[in-house]
Parts: C-alpha cells; structure tokens; sequence
C-alpha cells in the first residue's frame, strides 16, 4: 500500500522534523500556501474532503484535535466510518506520515469477553447440568476462524470451534457443564484468518 502525504507550502523536504521518517515511495504533496486549508481550527469545526479527479468526495470528515502536542490524530479502522469514536491520538510522536497508522489493530486478534461468561441456570443439584455461556469478539481487522478450549489440569475437558468470524463481529458460544469440574481455564485458540484483504 502506498501512501500520500500532504504539507504545508514552506515545508523543507531537506531537513524539516519528518525528513528521517518518511519511506521512500511516500507520495509527497505541498500545498500553495503556507498553510493547509485555513489552518485547521484545532478547536474543531473544519471540514476535510478527499475529492478525487472528476471531483466526487471518496472520504470526509469533521476535524477536532484531540492528541497532544506532538502528536497526530489517526484513524483505528480504515474501512468504517468517519466517527469520533474511529479516531484517536496516535501512540507514536510525530505519528506515522506515510506509513501504517500507529493505532490500527492487529492484523488478526481475538478477545475472550470474561465478563460474558455465565451459567445458566446458576445453581444445580448434585446431578444436574448446567450450560456456561461466553462470547468472543474479532477486535483484529482480517476475518478468522478457530476455537474455544477448556481445560482442567491440563487436561481438555471440551471445546467448540466456531467458523469465519468478520471484523468487530461477536460470537456467542455454549457449554454444557457439571459438578465435576471445580476449575477451569479458557483458551481462545485462532488457527487461521480466512480474510484475503491485508
């Protein structure tokens, strides 16, 4: 992927603060003042359009900064909506001009909801079943499909597997459970992503 940058007019590609970080075949544009757009109001309000070359906005959106000195405002998922929820500070000083954003999720990524995690129904007799709910989320970007393990010493006491899983996408899994398992640890196991987009 290849990436475009825009600067200020009197930017000096020579020796200006992100000489040494910008990768070689960043695309490198100047604008013809010396400032981008009417300066950007960082109090918000501005307005920024990506208009493309027969004039149609392909992007937008509502500019407020909210990083620190130093800092850059990055947007976390690519492909969703420009909200306010969808951008945030960069971890990187000085951001990441022409490189992937610092605050993109992991390629593929899973999360265990712990707090998911209940029986149904909560008491039973000596005898009786009980099935233990959970959910598991994509917070990665690529789709992926896998499993959840259950173990007890070391020992696999069930699993379920659960098949593509899209991007932010939760799924809910059940298990039937008893009296004879006091403890138990969960592993969420990701064998592979089954995405093609990078």
């Amino acid at each position: 992927m290849q990436y475009g940058i825009i600067f200020e007019g009197d930017y000096n590609f020579q020796n200006g603060i992100y000489t040494e970080y910008l990768p070689n075949d960043a695309v490198l544009i100047k604008v013809g003042s010396t400032t981008i757009g009417n300066n950007l109001n960082n109090a918000g309000g501005d307005s920024l359009y990506l208009i493309n070359t027969d004039g149609f906005i392909t992007d937008s959106v509502g500019y407020t900064d909210i990083a620190q000195d130093g800092f850059s405002t990055e947007k976390i998922r690519l492909n969703y909506q420009n909200n306010s929820s969808n951008w945030t500070a960069s971890i990187d000083l000085l951001g990441t001009p022409g490189l992937p954003n610092s605050v993109l999720p992991y390629s593929i990524d899973g999360l265990l909801f712990i707090e998911s995690l209940q029986f149904i129904p909560q008491t039973i007799n000596q005898n009786e079943t009980t099935i233990l709910n959970g959910e598991i989320v994509n917070v990665g970007v690529n789709s992926f499909i896998g499993e959840i393990t259950v173990k007890e010493n070391d020992i696999n006491i069930g699993y379920t597997s659960f098949s593509s899983v899209n991007e932010l996408d939760t799924v809910h899994f059940l298990f039937p459970w008893d009296h004879s398992h006091p403890a138990f640890i969960f592993f969420l196991l990701i064998w592979k992503s089954t995405a093609t987009k990078t």
